[in-house]
């Protein structure tokens, strides 16, 4: 019984070396570019300390303080970020503060690698098919069949703007449509059965691989999550496979030349001191600091789309080769079966933001990307979810700016294809869509109102001048911080409830 037991600890404990080696490259990917000259000194220290973290797991991936310390800044870093957060970091959020209620479940001081991993990894994987569940479920809406308007088509035009050698197909315009559908169901299908385990992790690898073009940080996440479905032996071969890997490299090292073991161990020196310079640079230079808060920046968009190549096709072609020698095509049972079923709230909660657009409460942040969902103004184009769940007025409680002297508002003012980044409303191929589609008036949830003239008030902006039209009525103000709805929303509801401006016309659009 006891050979069991550490067996069995063994296996915990090589998978949570897998899983967080894995998301720490992927966090450091995902916050290359995190950086700006805007950044404060406080969101700045967040981030380096997440990179220490990371890089120290990488150095010793079973060490479990490091890890927990990873995850801690990564949701300290994320909630500070919010509600302006992709909804991959919103992901990211949820993943980091599972591991931690885990940790503080079991014990920070006492759990150990194996422990946590048993207690995280089958939240960890409800996740992940919830947010494949809503990948699939948002898209079937009236308009993502429609290939003019349909988030599939315009996505493979942000895949061929990052990758110019993809060709231009008409073939590729209904696979993009059902194709994506089709893949996207599929994975989480295979991950659940045993026997197809092996394929969904190669599926979602290959798929997120090309997708990872587009959304390096997205991909990365999703290599991490994927990992956690892989059966025990796929571990132990991973194990073998490094531990084989160091004993050639020792073997060099013991060559029997003395003249070869000066150089090579001159050259691991040498190979030690660049590594931790790279890493210290890479603390001050992963950031998208083009205006020079940093000095030149050492990590580009297409730097980081190579680097996101080379590292995911290594990862697929390591796994592969640990598949192939692991031997071992059926995963193991009970992979979904919680140790604490009272955390059962965390994979509730990645379910409960899919749902979130469907209840009228908000239309971002819902794992809704590129699928073309519009629940705005109390409708739906839903083909199976109506309009009759909205319980929430948020999505139906429109506004019409006609004038205002913020320049994020004014932005809204009359129809355009301006880019809202600050509401979340831009589209994919917008040039395309410009030249087919007239210019649409933007409606904007009265509650995203609120959260910005919330934010003048905060920020000490006086004299801001607003015009919007609500219900019918046309309000006035000329002195917007002032009045006592407008400026007072919480800080829980700014950072939770973000939301995009609404088009105004009968036919949908690829909104974010």
């Amino acid at each position: 019984m006891r050979e069991s037991e550490a067996a069995s600890a063994a296996d915990g404990e090589r998978a949570f070396c897998t899983f967080a080696t894995l998301w720490s490259v992927a966090i450091l990917l995902d916050q290359a570019q995190v950086l700006s000259p805007a950044s404060s000194l406080g969101f700045l220290l967040l981030v380096l300390l997440g990179r220490v973290a990371a890089v120290s797991v990488l150095t010793r991936p079973s060490g479990t303080w490091a890890f927990l310390v990873l995850n801690a800044a990564l949701v300290a870093t994320i909630f500070t970020r919010l509600p302006k957060a992709p909804n991959h970091g919103v992901l990211a959020l949820l993943v980091a503060a599972t591991i931690l209620v885990c940790a503080l479940r079991i014990g920070v001081t006492r759990c150990s690698g194996s422990e946590l991993y048993r207690s995280f990894a089958p939240l960890l994987r409800w996740q992940l098919v919830a947010l494949y569940f809503w990948a699939v479920v948002q898209k079937l809406n009236g308009d993502f069949f429609d290939a003019e308007l349909s988030c599939g088509p315009a996505q493979v035009w942000n895949l061929r703007r990052m990758i110019p050698i993809l060709p231009v197909l008409s073939w590729l315009q209904p696979f993009s449509i059902y194709g994506t559908l089709l893949v996207e169901a599929s994975i989480p299908c295979l991950l659940l059965a045993r026997r197809t385990r092996i394929l969904g992790i190669a599926l979602g690898a290959g798929f997120h691989l090309v997708i990872g073009a587009g959304y390096v940080g997205f991909s990365a996440m999703l290599f991490a999550l994927l990992a956690l479905f892989a059966p025990p032996e796929f571990h132990t071969a991973l194990w073998k496979l490094g531990a084989a890997s160091s004993a050639r490299l020792r073997s060099l090292r013991a060559a029997p030349s003395p003249a070869l073991r000066s150089f090579l161990d001159r050259s691991l020196r040498v190979a030690a001191i660049a590594l931790a310079a790279g890493a210290a640079l890479a603390f001050l230079a992963f950031s998208d600091n083009r205006a020079g808060f940093w000095g030149p920046a050492l990590l580009g968009a297409d730097r980081l789309l190579t680097l996101w190549f080379v590292f995911g096709g290594l990862m697929i072609g390591v796994f592969a080769v640990v598949a192939w020698r692991a031997r071992s095509w059926i995963g193991e049972r009970g992979v979904l079966r919680l140790r604490y079923r009272a955390l059962a709230v965390m994979p509730l909660l990645v379910f409960g933001l899919g749902l979130s657009p469907h209840l009228g409460l908000k239309n971002t942040q819902s794992f809704a990307m590129f699928s073309n969902l519009e629940t705005g103004g109390g409708t739906s184009n839903h083909l199976f979810i109506p309009s009759s769940w909205q319980i929430f007025d948020h999505l139906s409680d429109l506004v019409t700016i006609r004038d205002s002297n913020d320049r994020v508002l004014q932005k809204l003012v009359g129809p355009s294809w301006k880019w809202f980044n600050y509401f979340s409303t831009y589209t994919v191929d917008r040039g395309a869509l410009q030249r087919s589609q007239p210019e649409p008036t933007w409606r904007l949830p009265y509650i995203a109102l609120r959260r910005r003239v919330s934010e003048l008030a905060k920020a000490g902006r006086r004299d801001v001048r607003l015009v919007y039209e609500r219900g019918g009525v046309t309000h006035r103000l000329e002195t917007a911080e002032t009045d006592p709805e407008l400026s007072s929303l919480s800080t829980l509801a700014n950072k939770l409830l973000l939301m995009r401006a609404v088009p105004d016309a009968d036919r949908g659009y690829c909104l974010w």
